[in-house]
Parts: C-alpha cells; sequence; structure tokens
C-alpha cells in the first residue's frame, strides 16, 4: 500500500509537466506566429514602395529577372517618367493610384524611381502595346489634368538586353539610344 502515494505524486507531477508543456507549446508557436508576421512585414517593407503601395525596383529586378528565365516569354517595359513644375511627386502618386485600378492582372506596375513607374507588359511589342494602351491614355490624362508631361520609354526583352538590369534601364532612360522608342505622352 506504500506504492499508492508514490504513484498519486508520479500522476500529480506528470499531470503539472503536461500542463506546463502545453502551456510552453503554445507560446512557442505563438512566437512562430509573430516571427512569420514580422517576417513578411519586413519583406513588404524591402519590396513595397511606402508612397505608392506599389512594388519597388529591387522587386521588380527580382519579377523581371524571373520572367527572363521562362523560355519564350517576351514582354515589353514601359518607363513613365513625370515631368512637372514642382509637383512630380504629386503627379505621380496620382498616377500611380489612378493605373493600378485600370492595369490588368497580367501587368506589374512598379514605382523605380521619384518620378517614375514602370509597366511590364507580357507580349510582344505590338501585343504589349495592345495592352498598355489604356494605362497610357491613362497617364496622358492624369499628366494633362496637372499641365505636367509623361515621357514613356519602351524596352522589349530579349531585344534590348539580357538581364533585369539592363531592360529597366533600357525602360528608364530619358533620351532616346539604340532600339529604345520614346515619345511625351502630354505638353
Amino acid at each position: 500500500w506504500m506504492t499508492a502515494p508514490t504513484v498519486v505524486v508520479t500522476l500529480v507531477g506528470l499531470a503539472i509537466a503536461i500542463f506546463f508543456t502545453i502551456g510552453d507549446a503554445r507560446e512557442v508557436a505563438r512566437a512562430r506566429r509573430a516571427a512569420r508576421a514580422a517576417e513578411q512585414r519586413v519583406t513588404q517593407l524591402a519590396f513595397t514602395d511606402r508612397d505608392t503601395g506599389l512594388i519597388n525596383r529591387p522587386r521588380l529586378v527580382q519579377v523581371v529577372t524571373d520572367a527572363l528565365r521562362q523560355p519564350g516569354y517576351t514582354f515589353c517595359l514601359y518607363g513613365l517618367r513625370v515631368s512637372a513644375d514642382g509637383n512630380a511627386r504629386d503627379v505621380l502618386l496620382e498616377l500611380a493610384r489612378s493605373l493600378a485600378v485600370i492595369v490588368d492582372a497580367d501587368t506589374t506596375l512598379a514605382r523605380v524611381g521619384s518620378e517614375q513607374l514602370m509597366l511590364m507588359v507580357p507580349g510582344d511589342r505590338a501585343e504589349a502595346e495592345a495592352r498598355s494602351a489604356r494605362a497610357l491614355r491613362q497617364a496622358e490624362a492624369v499628366a494633362r489634368a496637372h499641365r505636367a508631361e509623361v515621357v514613356v520609354s519602351v524596352a522589349q526583352s530579349r531585344r534590348d538586353g539580357a538581364t533585369a538590369q539592363l531592360l529597366i534601364l533600357h525602360a528608364s532612360a530619358r533620351q532616346g539610344g539604340g532600339e529604345l522608342t520614346e515619345a511625351p505622352v502630354a505638353a
């Protein structure tokens, strides 16, 4: 009969250990969720422009690099540079908001500079022009409303560069050069 108290003490000890183990497991799960949320927030901050909510240049480089790795996939990058007396930032922010609403799901919209947005549009030059026409008309309307100018530069994948950086550079160019096409959208 001496073993009964030992068994009772052991069972009580086991119950306490299980209670603390469950509590510790819950705390570990909470810590993991918090760490994942913090990691997602850091990633969002690293790859999202805080003013527009669009992806930024480093994230666009990743997207373009991934697209270049897909055999046979073609796309065009449209650089939209805002030129306005004293209010280029405001024009760019309004342009970003209006384009974000109208671009299709396959088009990537990014802010790549203080006064520049970029559209990555799937397809060859003719397809991309047709798909981006509405966005370019919207850019013209926003620029006209602010008495600003939006200069559009175009680079086509595989023709104007083999790397993401080179394509973005071509699509960011202010003055022509090589095969780069550039045209003011509004005066």
